[in-house]
């Protein structure tokens, strides 16, 4: 889903094949997958993808015993209810947002402002 590698974690919860039951018939070979995104920023194509993709991976590695109730779930997160390094998306994209704006003016001002003009840019 076009994501940074270097911020995406992962954490893989092994739990005893006991505790797994689909309708009511303990199974032995069972996964469920849980990815959080932050909403909107994927397009249901993309997501869809991800979904045949992971079911995908899961049967490669688990086998054809993997039951058919395996759940591949993209859970999308408003951006100002998650972040990283204590900061929420949307304030991240806004700081982003405004490091591109203040470049945009600079470059403006570079290419087409008359040296020594002081007029207030928008």
């Amino acid at each position: 889903m076009h994501k940074k590698a270097d911020l995406t974690a992962i954490l893989v919860e092994q739990v005893s094949n006991s505790t797994w039951c689909i309708g009511r018939v303990p199974v032995a070979i069972a996964a469920h997958l849980d990815a959080k995104i932050t909403k909107g920023a994927n397009s249901p194509e993309q997501k869809a993808r991800f979904i045949a993709q992971a079911h995908g991976l899961l049967r490669s590695i688990l086998g054809n015993e993997l039951p058919t109730a395996t759940y591949v779930v993209v859970d999308e997160v408003d951006g100002d209810a998650w972040g990283y390094d204590g900061v929420t998306q949307n304030q991240r994209h806004r700081t982003i947002g405004s490091r591109i704006l203040a470049g945009l003016r600079q470059l403006w001002r570079a290419q087409f402002v008359p040296s020594g003009w002081e007029r207030p840019l928008p």
